[in-house]
């Protein structure tokens, strides 16, 4: 590519579409402005003329292997990375690859088993739910409804929170027209999760001891026990922990459902997971919306490197804001909300500039030490006598720091025989 004035405009434009296009520039310009326009638009490699075609094509070879590596693997219709979850994901129905998770996964499965309450614990979004359904249908009640109470839904109406779990006899409170019967007289044998557990108020908490405790239910307003079967999993966050030291939550109602716990990890903690989280997700997106987008490996990065303070509810968010709002099948770096991009990152957006500045400055160093290497001057020798690394040449051929030690001692023999 001969390096004219538009030049830096069109390698711009190129990579504003799509900053994962390798790009390859041939110049004559040695000048540091040159360069300095190079490195800003972020060219991948640069090769100073004059250049022999034998040396640019393992620039071209590297190049297409990058992008292949990095982005063909991800054009829709294929798996979007190299690797494919463990048998433990499918069986869960949520990734589950690192070690950490494939831990809580065979706690979980072996806790799907027993008659005993489990207790989830985690911050919002984890996904506390989708281990609930795990458990459910991993357990004798696979494949029936599991009936959820979400705390937080009713909020200061206690009332409607206890005769949901609970029942009631007509007339118990303002409303009450009829009787009705809560879900652990519902449940039948099946599961009932608690979501939230921590807002149950005080009153509603007793009440849940008893049940678990006795296996009967009395309706609010009402005094006779009735007999209940019911699998019970309980959720709720880290906070419950601050409450039970505050004497704001039951102790004994804890310990009668907490002996099976699970602490669901921040989606922050599972950095090595999130390519095959952004895949299920993606799934799911397409399962409701007929939509799917590709992703390129700078949103990955991003992805992988923000903090995600809503944990995967915050992640699919931003996916399906990205499914419908951005009109290209590619979604790239530049579509993400601006406070999931690097900037905002703590510590990890500096190591990634790092990372790619080493690399963009390996990729120069590396086409001037060729250029020295094809015009072996003693100027262009003194250069190579600081190299402390091998240079490619040619046809994959690769001069260590051993042979152009060898080389400069050759040029010396020369120049002593007034040679050069």
């Amino acid at each position: 590519m001969k390096l004219e004035p538009r030049g830096p405009f069109i390698a711009n434009k190129i990579k504003n579409i799509n900053p994962d296009i390798k790009i390859i520039i041939l110049s004559g310009d040695k000048s540091r402005s040159a360069v300095k326009s190079w490195l800003d638009i972020g060219v991948d490699y640069f090769i100073y003329k004059p250049v022999k075609t034998d040396v640019i094509i393992p620039f071209i070879d590297n190049a297409m292997d990058d992008y292949k590596a990095s982005f063909v693997s991800q054009l829709p219709g294929k798996n979007n990375f190299t690797k494919t979850p463990c048998n433990l994901s499918e069986k869960m129905g949520f990734i589950c690859d690192s070690q950490k998770m494939k831990d809580i996964a065979k706690k979980a499965l072996r806790y799907a088993v027993q008659p005993y309450p489990v207790f989830i614990c985690g911050e919002t979004g984890t996904g506390k739910g989708e281990m609930a359904k795990a458990i459910n249908n991993n357990s004798v009640n696979a494949g029936k409804e599991m009936f959820t109470i979400n705390c937080t839904r009713y909020g200061d109406n206690q009332n409607m929170m206890i005769s949901e779990l609970f029942g009631h006899a007509k007339g118990a409170f303002t409303g009450a027209m009829a009787d009705k019967i809560g879900v652990f007289e519902k449940a039948k044998g099946r599961t009932i999760f608690i979501d939230e557990v921590h807002h149950l108020p005080l009153k509603a908490q007793a009440m849940l001891l008893l049940t678990i405790e006795n296996k009967t239910v009395q309706r609010l307003g009402d005094s006779k026990q009735r007999d209940v079967d019911f699998k019970l999993i309980v959720a709720g966050q880290p906070v419950i922990d601050e409450m039970l030291a505050n004497n704001e939550f039951y102790e004994d109602l804890y310990q009668r459902f907490a002996a099976l716990r699970l602490d669901v990890p921040r989606l922050q903690e599972r950095k090595s997971e999130i390519e095959f989280i952004v895949t299920s997700l993606q799934n799911k997106i397409e399962n409701e919306m007929g939509l799917r987008k590709t992703l390129t490996p700078q949103m990955i990065r991003a992805l992988k490197g923000y903090s995600w303070p809503s944990n995967i509810r915050g992640l699919l968010n931003e996916l399906k804001r990205l499914t419908v709002e951005v009109e290209s099948k590619v979604v790239g770096y530049d579509d993400l909300h601006e406070d999931i991009k690097f900037k905002k990152n703590s510590g990890s957006d500096n190591q990634y500039k790092l990372a790619e500045l080493q690399k963009v400055i390996k990729y120069q160093s590396e086409s001037l030490e060729k250029q020295l290497l094809i015009d072996l001057t003693p100027k262009n020798l003194t250069a190579l006598s600081r190299i402390n690394y091998g240079v490619h040449m040619g046809k994959g051929k690769r001069y260590t720091s051993e042979q152009i030690i060898v080389k400069l001692r050759q040029i010396d023999a020369l120049r002593a025989d007034g040679k050069t």
